[in-house]
């Protein structure tokens, strides 16, 4: 999932149905936030309370602002996921592995832009 605004969670549940919407965040494996503006990570918290605890931990990549904003509202749900900077990701190979390659992935690059500060 590329991002995670305020109501992405809202958003599965009209598009899917609970049940399957709970099906799929059950599945989902990563999530890349893309930057720390509210309109790409306020959705986290509600994403993640409502992730099935049978659920294997999620994969999330961004940037620290992201964790600590989500460390802040929550720490038990750090539990829940495994969070990389977004700079650090493609340097453990081993999270390339776990993550990527089930998903045919071989390569993932951030490209930094510079609009927030």
């Amino acid at each position: 999932l590329l991002d995670c605004g305020e109501s992405v969670w809202g958003q599965m549940i009209r598009h899917f149905g609970k049940k399957k919407a709970l099906k799929k965040l059950s599945s989902l494996s990563c999530l890349w936030i893309s930057h720390k503006h509210a309109d790409h990570l306020l959705g986290l918290v509600s994403l993640l309370h409502n992730r099935p605890p049978s659920s294997k931990r999620l994969l999330l990549i961004g940037p620290h602002v992201a964790f600590k904003w989500l460390r802040s509202c929550d720490p038990s749900l750090l539990g829940k996921c495994v969070f990389k900077h977004h700079t650090h990701f493609m340097k453990d190979p081993e999270i390339l592995q776990r993550f990527m390659a089930p998903l045919g992935i071989a390569h993932f690059a951030s490209i930094p832009v510079y609009h927030c500060r």
